[in-house]
């Protein structure tokens, strides 16, 4: 009868036996069957059946561990074994859901490729986030734009339809100085604060995207022009005028540095550029003890050193923006700049626009822009599509309960993880290869949107929805957009309580922006799109009848266009009629 010891050795050389035979049989599969598919199905099969392999693998790897600790005599039968394949399979599982060269194309690469010439600039808002704004440089040009994108889009928008089909090439084209805007719902999503990382970072309403965002470009882009045109406001320096865009100073930081492999069709660079108080100039490229990692592991960030030209960046620690109205409304001193700066946005990049400029005229504060050219302007919504329209009243209240049970902080409302990302993008690839069904996916996007005629199927297939990354909103946001949808007043955001917003606006409740049309002092040209069903026509007219009331010059042009179409498949006529608005003399 075989003793103990040799039906142990016995069970450990076959437990040994078949981790090595499914070992060989596993990556065989990997490599031979499994391999080869590419399809989104196919995909997921994939990561399931190679899931299933690792997870058989670990659990003989396991039972065989246990088993030669106990009987270390048995040790010599792993001479000579295959070495498992799960370092090689771990590698798949990390970066399965990268394809190509891992390389996610941005605005800046569309305008390289382009052959347009382009400057990066990263600009400091007042409370410390750091957003990266792309510029299409006339270096000395008088006439110049901001073009500031909508909710889940980046400044990726206004370039992807190529040089024929953008607005910002056509703008280009014509003369105009560039400047594409970003916010801090994009990728990279960088603070200059350590303690404004995860969830502080989402703490923030369309009022911040307004004053702070919008704010700090707009006054980042006065402090280059009146460096090139060496222009004076009448007395003061830039550092004093630079404070415009809430409390503290708006400063930009960047590294110098080349793109050498960007394709190009013509001869063009990328320059990244800072601007201090005095002007534009480069500045050597962060080092490693200067990087800041992202609490979610997203991105890895440059933290501001202080320049030698200003005092550093005061600690922020995660503060807002001022929004008190002063009792006595005094208008500043007329400004006579060397430049005409016009902005075009689109759905809640027009919503800020329009934010921004009445909010600085109710503190009596300058906003620097000459005209306002606004698409689908958000702010007023009768309608809501049906897919969101719970969310104009989970939204407030989800905001609300996150204050009170995490105060300062908030979410980023996005797809959560690369897997769910990869997957998602990649079936609207996948259908993009089947007239057929693409069509049928396309109605059935629309009819959720309540009829919206945007091709909203490859609206999902731009670079910036990637597995890395995409635009998010911000749960304040979202319940931000919810008080528009439930009070017809285009509002500030509404902290929930008279004491909260007291606090905030010294008043019990939010300053409604459009009651304060009145105070506006530049024209103001609206576009609707009569297949938009996310900012219907009836909304935008909302806006033009309180316009009116500003004595300003108003135009309201309708187009045949769905939401997305305003930026993503703009049509000739309509792409015409902004050239049109920003030309006219001022």
């Amino acid at each position: 009868m075989p003793s103990r010891v040799g039906r142990r050795g016995r069970l450990v050389r076959l437990l040994l036996n078949l981790q090595a035979l499914y070992t060989i049989v596993g990556a065989w599969i990997s490599d031979n069957i499994v391999g080869p598919w590419t399809s989104l199905w196919e995909e997921i099969t994939k990561a399931v059946v190679r899931g299933w392999i690792i997870t058989w693998q670990r659990w003989l790897n396991a039972w065989s561990g246990i088993l030669l600790a106990l009987f270390p005599g048995a040790r010599r039968e792993v001479r000579g074994r295959p070495r498992a394949h799960s370092e090689a399979w771990g590698a798949w599982l990390k970066g399965g859901c990268d394809s190509g060269d891992g390389h996610v194309w941005t605005a800046s690469d569309f305008v390289l490729r382009a052959g347009y010439p382009l400057e990066e600039h990263t600009v400091t808002t007042s409370d410390g986030y750091i957003l990266t704004m792309h510029r299409i440089p006339r270096t000395g040009g008088k006439e110049v734009t901001l073009f500031q994108h909508g909710v889940l889009d980046t400044s990726l928008g206004w370039v992807a339809n190529g040089s024929v089909g953008s607005q910002a090439f056509a703008a280009y084209d014509a003369g105009f100085d560039v400047w594409l805007g970003n916010s801090r719902s994009n990728a990279p999503r960088m603070h200059a604060d350590r303690a404004c990382q995860g969830l502080r970072y989402w703490h923030y309403s369309a009022n911040e995207q307004a004053m702070g965002d919008v704010g700090a470009q707009v006054e980042h882009i006065h402090a280059v022009k009146m460096a090139e045109l060496g222009g004076s406001n009448g007395g003061g320096n830039e550092r004093e005028r630079g404070g415009a865009a809430g409390e503290g100073t708006a400063t930009s930081h960047a590294a110098g540095r080349f793109r050498e492999d960007a394709p190009a069709t013509r001869s063009s660079s990328r320059r990244r550029r800072t601007s201090g108080s005095n002007g534009v100039a480069p500045r050597r490229a962060p080092s490693a003890d200067e990087l800041q990692g992202d609490d979610e592991g997203e991105s890895r960030q440059p933290a501001p050193p202080a320049r030698d030209d200003a005092t550093p960046l005061p600690t922020t620690h995660c503060k807002g923006l001022s929004f008190r109205i002063p009792e006595e409304r005094r208008d500043p001193a007329p400004e006579h700049l060397p430049y005409n700066l016009q902005g075009v946005g689109h759905s809640l990049g027009a919503a800020c626009l329009l934010m921004y400029v009445t909010v600085c005229r109710m503190q009596g504060r300058p906003h620097r822009l000459r005209r306002l050219v606004l698409m689908s302007p958000a702010g007023f919504h009768s309608h809501v599509p049906r897919t969101i329209a719970a969310c104009k009243w989970l939204m407030p209240w989800a905001a609300r309960l996150m204050d009170l049970v995490l105060p300062g902080r908030g979410l980023g409302l996005r797809l959560p993880s690369p897997f769910l990302r990869y997957v998602t993008f990649k079936l609207t690839l996948d259908l993009s290869e089947l007239p057929a069904l693409q069509s049928l996916v396309r109605r059935s996007m629309q009819a959720l949107m309540s009829g919206d005629g945007s091709e909203w199927d490859l609206a999902m297939q731009m670079p910036h929805y990637n597995s890395t990354s995409m635009p998010a909103v911000s749960l304040h946001t979202g319940a931000h957009f919810g008080q528009w949808a439930r009070d017809p007043a285009f509002r500030l955001f509404d902290h929930g309580s008279a004491a909260a917003n007291r606090a905030v606006y010294a008043a019990p409740r939010p300053p409604s922006i459009a009651h304060n049309y009145r105070l506006l002092d530049v024209p103001v040209d609206l576009v609707a799109g009569t297949s938009d069903r996310v900012v219907g026509v009836e909304d935008v007219k909302m806006h033009a009848r309180w316009l009116a009331r500003s004595g300003q010059p108003i135009h309201l042009r309708e187009f045949d266009v769905g939401h997305m179409d305003l930026t993503f498949a703009v049509k000739p006529e309509l792409r015409d009629h902004v050239l049109r608005r920003l030309l006219r003399p001022l």
